[in-house]
């Protein structure tokens, strides 16, 4: 591809992120929402929304008790959401930042809520004394990681 093909693309891909940046230079304060996790599909079939059948889709969403979608950005932070199904299975408390424009959080903290209480949800190395937020293999000694609930001090 030729060196101007490859800078008018790359400033195509820099207007349409535009809108995206001048929200971000902004200060966006962090939100705190419960509900649970659902797929972007299983949202568009509760709300009886028409959409292709095959379309597959990776989006999780938040669903508020008053019934908002919040779409989650599949960021580092958000990985327990897309990979493990224990934090798909239960209410959650999602503090994140909030994309006004479109809608989506970035996860900053996940917290399970369980018999009314609220618990910190995380990956523990007993080997290595890591935290983590995602599952899988400690980095450091590549044991698996266990899974935590511990309940938040008030």
């Amino acid at each position: 591809m030729s060196n101007n093909r490859r800078q008018f693309i790359e400033s195509l891909a820099a207007l349409a992120a535009l809108p995206l940046l001048g929200q971000a230079q902004e200060k966006i304060e962090p939100v705190r929402l419960r509900g649970r996790i659902l797929s972007l599909t299983e949202a568009l079939k509760e709300n009886q929304i028409p959409f292709f059948e095959d379309a597959r889709s990776l989006i999780y969403c938040l669903k508020t008790a008053d019934g908002k979608l919040y779409p989650i950005l599949p960021s580092d932070t958000a990985t327990a959401i897309y990979d493990d199904e224990r934090f798909r299975k239960r209410e959650l408390q999602i503090t994140a930042r909030k994309f006004s424009e479109a809608g989506f959080l970035e996860v900053m903290k996940i917290q399970g809520i369980k018999w009314g209480r609220v618990f910190d949800l995380y990956f523990y190395c007993i080997v290595c004394n890591i935290r983590s937020h995602k599952g899988g293999p400690c980095e450091c000694c590549q044991d698996p990681f266990e899974f935590v609930e511990e309940p938040v001090k008030e």
